[in-house]
């Protein structure tokens, strides 16, 4: 598969694989308020469409982070924009798997939409940020 989506592959931004592959580290372990670090500053520094990918994967890591402090409504509003900007990077862009956390994002939503409680931790938002396959 390859990497398409506005301006594909086009970042400018000195060492941002690099960033970016520490930023998915983070994601994956559960660290995302080290990631929204992470991504943050290389969403400051892109300049291509490519920013709104890291700006919308930031936003899915912030809720995340909100929904396990208990913050539903954050969450939702925050996995739902999220997901606005990275949809047209799907299936893949920068060599991550967008298309797979499109569909854990809106599995977590889901999830959080039907959940009883403010606390939800359910294996739906356990979301992986993958490498394109």
């Amino acid at each position: 598969m390859t990497d398409r989506g506005p301006a594909a592959g086009a970042g400018i931004v000195p060492d941002a694989d690099i960033r970016l592959a520490l930023a998915r580290r983070q994601f994956n372990a559960g660290e995302y308020f080290a990631c929204h670090e992470t991504l943050e500053r290389l969403w400051i520094e892109e300049r291509t469409a490519v920013r709104d990918l890291y700006k919308g994967i930031l936003q899915i890591a912030v809720a995340l982070h909100h929904e396990g402090g208990g913050n539903r409504r954050g969450a939702l509003r925050l996995l739902q924009s999220g997901q606005t900007l990275i949809e047209p990077f799907a299936p893949a862009c920068q060599g991550l798997d967008v298309a797979g956390l499109l569909v854990q994002a809106r599995a977590c939503r889901a999830a959080l939409d039907c959940a009883d409680s403010e606390k939800v931790l359910s294996a739906a938002c356990v979301i992986m940020l993958h490498a394109a396959p």
